[in-house]
């Protein structure tokens, strides 16, 4: 059974690292649609994966899996709450969501 929260954090690391589903795909070697997967909880990534992802997100398994240990660089910008909105936002403008979230958080 797929870990919601597993793809909660896989799209976190993503969009914090400033990824596209495209660019993942081709820096791990998956297909766009494989990445997509993992991300809506529709199948787990494989142990191989996870560690992929976690070189490509610069981010510990330990906190893909469970939250703890290394996370994306800027937590504070990519709050649950945050993440929540950005998901009900189509793909092709999540990036200009996150683009307006950073000039919030460059203002402090």
């Amino acid at each position: 059974m797929p870990l919601p929260q597993l793809a909660h954090r896989l799209r976190r690391a993503r969009t914090a690292r400033q990824l596209t589903v495209e660019q993942t795909a081709e820096l791990i070697g998956l297909t766009p649609g494989a990445i997509r997967h993992h991300e809506n909880s529709i199948r787990e990534p494989t142990v191989r994966i996870l560690k992929l992802y976690s070189r490509v997100y610069h981010v510990s398994c330990d906190w893909l899996l469970g939250g703890v240990g290394k996370g994306p660089a800027d937590p504070e910008l990519f709050t649950d709450e945050a993440m929540h909105i950005l998901d009900e936002i189509p793909g092709d403008r999540q990036k200009q969501a996150v683009d307006i979230l950073r000039t919030f958080a460059a203002q402090k």
